[in-house]
């Protein structure tokens, strides 16, 4: 689904690019014709597939993956551990993702997968699910995702599937 072949990815060893004051360290997988806007920071690890623009003043964390042909506005900010797709637009001033959560005494790694050919719209919050809550404390979770194929291995993740229209302002 994402990034099939890394061997053509470019690994960015400096922080040399030609764009005012963003900030992309050195780690950072960029594929042929990314664009990326004034002021945004893309932090070691993030991977970014083919063609995919981003604008000014983005936040994308070390475990984000985004696919290719994707174009990511404004003000979006992506972290935490997140998977989007190919062909997917996402307006501004959105948060995908957020940090690791506490529950208890237990620290909890969430995850956000989006499929292809999405549009989320403006001011929209998507969450992260809670990875591995159900096998340690299922009482935590009223819904879980056992239906789901073994391989992909997000239990208890937030999934967006593929051509799905989010309007402004939509928390999830």
């Amino acid at each position: 689904m994402l990034l099939k072949n890394q061997s053509k990815l470019s690994l960015v060893s400096k922080i040399d690019i030609p764009y005012m004051y963003e900030i992309i360290e050195k780690g950072s997988w960029l594929d042929n014709g990314v664009k990326v806007g004034n002021y945004t920071t893309i932090k070691s690890g993030a991977k970014i597939g083919k063609n995919t623009t981003i604008g000014d003043y983005c936040y994308i964390d070390s475990d984000v993956v985004i696919g290719e042909n994707n174009v990511i506005e404004t003000g979006v900010y992506i972290k935490g551990n997140v998977l989007i797709g190919n062909n997917n637009y996402i307006m501004d001033k959105t948060v995908i993702g957020l940090p690791s959560k506490h529950i208890g005494y237990h620290l909890y790694k969430g995850k956000v997968i989006i499929g292809n050919n999405n549009f989320i719209g403006n001011n929209c919050a998507i969450d992260c699910g809670n990875n591995y809550i159900s096998k340690e404390h299922a009482e935590l979770l009223p819904y879980l995702s056992h239906d789901l194929p073994k391989e992909y291995d997000v239990e208890d993740a937030t999934i967006i599937g593929d051509r799905c229209y989010i309007l402004n302002n939509v928390a999830i």
